[in-house]
């Protein structure tokens, strides 16, 4: 009982925390440019922040500072640390360049040339950056560093953002020695992390994720086909999620795969009060139900609470029939082996437990209602897939999310069965918008800000992304078909307004695909829901199966497609 207290104490923390966090989260956007020292001593007032938002905020905060690979010690009494040349920040909506600057290190010219370091001061003028900059120009001409300063130096400049603000409500910023700067210019739209097995590397599975990544052509219909549960669902084929139907899916040329992966022998499920076991699964298989009755030779029973030993003796069923088959269930592991040794990519849909039914109506896995509970278990599973997988083959993964990549890194670096820094940083993800309660404004319809907060927050970490999935279903419910509506916009280059819909929004700031999944019916039954019960979708209310109709939206031909219906969509292509 005391466990069980301590738990639940922890758990209301941690909810807490992350309502905390939703009020006073911090961004922060980088980019590495020149600076013209040069340039910069020829102080100038067209300089600061131009920000603009209807929303609460607290602050944006622009630094520019030296890169430590920068040699100077003579330009700052021999310290070898990054120099910050400018540093401002505003609190409120700005109209125009202005700045304040906070906390510099002022230095100044002293008599015969000699360089005189100041201490540490706030000041609301100009003198920080004057002086920086005054300082820095000098040796160009007077210094024994001049060869090393004459030519524009490389920089860090740093974005923070504080509080509710989106990177498309910051409209321009200036510092001395650079160029004018717009939102875009702080999202990275070809690098991977420096870390990535595929950066600066175009052979083997980075080539195929480099074809996701970019479009070529805007000009011409470029959908990438993403094999859902693989090549299956035609009478006497493979079975969805088999090591078969993604063999056929390989064999027919697709090159990006995409499973249900469920968590397996979860030894406990009903005891919150063991926090180092709770929802801790021991493997991974690639299945789509919680029950096994569907399309095993089990006649009742779930997939979450068997073992792997128990799960490789049953058969499967055939495709839309009760007579058994001779595949197996396919786990993680073998999957992505698959994929690796065929240069082959697995858009990973990871599930966690939930309970069936909510409240008093709660028949199975009751213990799993809450958000909190579910995000124990799915960060579980996304710890075990990534710490059973060796570091080479996690190149051949992106996984699916609707969590903020910055909760995503905290959860599942700390805690019990962290992974590695080192390991997170070779993933790559599918940040997901689709139907979710988070999305909803008061009135109960989806909010635009709310959306494009959470991509612009993804941007800040592009270099991580494959690309971005969205799913709507109509364009008229004032919930997913926002997405489709011209809100999302930003100050491009030329000081216009842009705006798109959610695809080409993503698109011009990122360099990046969106994707959708499709989800056309694959039998007479329609589709089937986790708990193995088959239904008809409503065509009027959810379009995803009108592929005319997706083809329409505008940008969409660039689109990732998840899809049961490869075939279909291929002869939708140029």
């Amino acid at each position: 009982m005391k466990n069980t207290i301590v738990y639940l104490l922890l758990v209301s923390f941690l909810w807490l925390v992350s309502i905390q966090n939703l009020f006073s989260q911090t961004t922060t956007y980088t980019l590495i440019t020149k600076y013209s020292v040069k340039d910069a001593s020829h102080f100038g007032k067209d300089h600061g922040l131009q920000v603009n938002s209807s929303f609460s905020w607290q602050k944006v905060t622009v630094n520019v500072e030296t890169l430590q690979s920068v040699t100077y010690n003579q330009l700052i009494c021999s310290n070898n640390s990054p120099m910050i040349l400018y540093k401002a920040f505003v609190t409120s909506n700005s109209t125009s360049l202005n700045h304040s600057a906070n906390d510099g290190t002022v230095f100044r010219k002293g008599f015969a040339g000699i360089m005189g370091c100041s201490t540490t001061r706030k000041t609301d003028g100009k003198e920080f950056v004057k002086n920086n900059s005054l300082s820095a120009a000098y040796w160009i001409h007077n210094g024994d560093n001049w060869r090393r300063w004459h030519k524009p130096i490389d920089v860090k400049i740093t974005l923070t953002l504080e509080g509710s603000l989106k990177l498309s409500d910051v409209i321009r910023i200036k510092t001395p020695g650079t160029s004018m700067l717009f939102a875009k210019d702080f999202v990275k739209q070809k690098d991977y992390a420096s870390s990535h097995d595929c950066n600066e590397n175009n052979t083997g599975v980075c080539a195929e994720l480099n074809k996701v990544r970019s479009i070529p052509d805007l000009n011409k219909t470029d959908v990438i086909i993403q094999a859902h549960r693989g090549i299956w669902g035609k009478p006497n084929t493979n079975q969805e999620n088999t090591i078969g139907a993604m063999i056929a899916a390989k064999n027919k040329g697709y090159k990006l795969l995409e499973s249900d992966i469920m968590p397996i022998a979860v030894s406990n499920y009903t005891n919150p009060g063991n926090t180092s076991t709770f929802g801790v699964p021991g493997d991974l298989a690639a299945f789509h139900d919680f029950v096994l009755k569907r399309y095993t030779s089990a006649s009742s029973g779930f997939i979450f609470n068997n073992t792997r030993s128990f799960l490789s003796g049953l058969s499967l069923k055939k495709p839309r029939s009760e007579s058994l088959g001779t595949e197996k269930i396919m786990f993680f592991n073998e999957l992505i082996n698959y994929a690796a040794n065929n240069n082959l990519i697995v858009c990973v849909d990871m599930k966690n437990l939930e309970s069936k039914g909510q409240g008093g109506s709660c028949t199975e896995l009751c213990n799993w209602q809450t958000q909190e509970r579910k995000n124990i278990s799915l960060y579980n599973n996304l710890k075990y897939a990534i710490n059973s997988t060796p570091e080479a083959k996690l190149k051949n993964i992106a996984i699916k999310t609707y969590a903020k990549y910055d909760d995503l890194k905290a959860a599942l670096t700390t805690g019990s069965n962290a992974v590695s820094v080192a390991k997170f940083d070779k993933i790559l993800w599918a940040p997901l918008i689709a139907g979710n309660p988070q999305w909803e404004g008061t009135n109960g319809n989806y909010d635009v800000n709310k959306i494009q907060k959470f991509l612009d927050d993804w941007f800040a970490h592009n270099e991580s992304v494959l690309y971005y999935e969205t799913n709507f279903f109509n364009d008229f419910d004032n919930k997913t078909s926002v997405m489709l509506n011209d809100l999302f916009c930003f100050l491009d280059s030329d000081g216009n307004n842009k705006c798109g819909n959610v695809m080409e929004y993503i698109y011009n700031m990122t360099g990046r695909r969106a994707g959708i999944f499709s989800e056309e019916p694959v039998g007479g039954k329609g589709t089937v829901n986790r708990w193995g019960k088959w239904g008809i979708k409503n065509p009027v209310s959810d379009r995803r199966g009108d592929h005319l109709w997706l083809l329409k939206q505008p940008f969409f031909k660039h689109a990732v497609i998840t899809t049961d219906r490869p075939d279909q969509w291929n002869q939708l292509k140029d």
